[in-house]
């Protein structure tokens, strides 16, 4: 799960009914909290919607909402299995030239969910060459290309969002690119002042920006920053699992692995949270990770299970084998593959960490390269160098 990109919290739910309507660009996003018991809700509404497809299959409308409620489902929790349900109802639309642009979009979404990076690129570059106004294709593109550390795609691309949507949302964006390339400090007064001047922003822009300074005050090594900025995101979203995820992150970084447990105890049903949960009960247990038997075989049959799904959670399972199963070196080969398709900061940490736990000096050297060529400021990850 991604610190603040990859798993993508950027379109906005209250610019739906806009001109250029924004649209979710991963199946981690925030676009509304939704409390649990309002799922049944949902649930009902997808019913209809199955009996409205079974009646008139070729509708398109009923299709459309009924994959964004499956996608949303699949980000709720935790599970590929909806996304797979999602291409599905998309099917008589998803590898036709002429669908609409807003399916093209969902396709994005998916295929960049399922971490087919360059095939949700090429889809968002169907969907520009039609519509070179689509605001929510160009956040996408911007969020994809930092990612996977084109920069230089990403500024152009912020660029362009600056002409087409809010000054928040495109600060937010442009200071996600910014924070790793040596100017983490400037990005976050930036955002800082951007948020101080929209508090009527929608709640879903808002989280998404707490959660961007957050990671920038954390890496600045401004823990009471940092933790103020997570706390307003978790405050706006607070069962989103990305937010928990990242909330959780942070306090394990401060070694405060208690409150980690009584934050995800009835949260363990989703893989990247149990692997959260299971990492603070074994540093706070006298058994160590003899105490987490329950955890780690439930770990390991969700990554397989995953695997059989289409999608392959390598940053979640590098960590799994480092701290859980103490294996470095499929950790490190883990972290490899899981640094080919994402370049975050804490993919870099995990590669260091990864590195280092199995004395792959190949690997230490990619990460080190990362972080002179990029200028990335990152206090956790000196703090991991320091200390090996």
């Amino acid at each position: 799960m991604s610190v603040y990109f990859g798993c993508l919290l950027m379109v906005l739910h209250a610019h739906a009914h806009a001109a250029t309507a924004y649209r979710p660009n991963d199946d981690a996003q925030v676009l509304v909290e939704l409390h649990r018991g309002g799922t049944r809700s949902i649930d009902r509404e997808a019913k209809a919607l199955r009996s409205e497809l079974k009646e008139h299959p070729g509708e398109l409308a009923p299709a459309r909402r009924l994959a964004q409620l499956l996608m949303e489902q699949a980000r709720r929790e935790s599970d590929p299995r909806y996304l797979g349900q999602a291409e599905a109802v998309l099917g008589p639309w998803w590898r036709n030239a002429a669908a609409p642009t807003d399916v093209l979009i969902l396709r994005a979404t998916i295929e960049q969910s399922r971490h087919q990076f360059d095939d949700a690129l090429k889809t968002l570059n169907e969907v520009l060459a039609r519509d070179p106004r689509a605001a929510g294709a160009w956040l996408t593109q911007a969020t994809i290309l930092t990612l996977r550390g084109d920069y230089v795609g990403a500024r152009r691309a912020c660029g362009t969002l600056v002409r087409l949507t809010d000054l928040l949302t495109a600060l937010t964006a442009t200071a996600a690119v910014g924070g790793v390339t040596g100017e983490a400090e400037r990005s976050l007064k930036l955002l800082e002042v951007s948020l101080t001047s929209s508090p009527s922003a929608p709640p879903a822009t808002l989280a998404w920006s707490h959660a961007v300074a957050g990671d920038l005050a954390e890496r600045l090594d401004r823990p009471s920053d940092a933790e103020r900025h997570y706390l307003a995101a978790l405050a706006l979203a607070p069962r989103d699992p990305f937010g928990l995820s990242i909330w959780a992150d942070f306090l394990l970084n401060q070694h405060r692995e208690t409150e980690v447990l009584s934050l995800l105890a009835s949260e363990t049903d989703k893989d990247a949270l149990l692997l959260r949960f299971a990492e603070a009960k074994a540093a706070t247990s006298p058994g160590g990770l003899a105490s987490i038997a329950p955890e780690i075989a439930r770990l390991a049959a969700g990554f397989a299970a995953a695997r059989r799904h289409g999608v392959h959670h390598a940053r979640e399972e590098a960590r799994f084998q480092l701290h859980l199963r103490g294996a470095p070196m499929r950790a490190c080969q883990l972290a490899r593959e899981n640094w080919e398709q994402q370049r975050e900061p804490a993919d870099l940490r995990l590669l260091q960490e990864c590195g280092q736990a199995a004395h792959d000096q190949e690997t230490l050297a990619v990460a080190q390269l990362w972080v002179r060529t990029n200028r990335l400021e990152d206090a956790v990850l000196q703090r991991l160098t320091s200390h090996p």
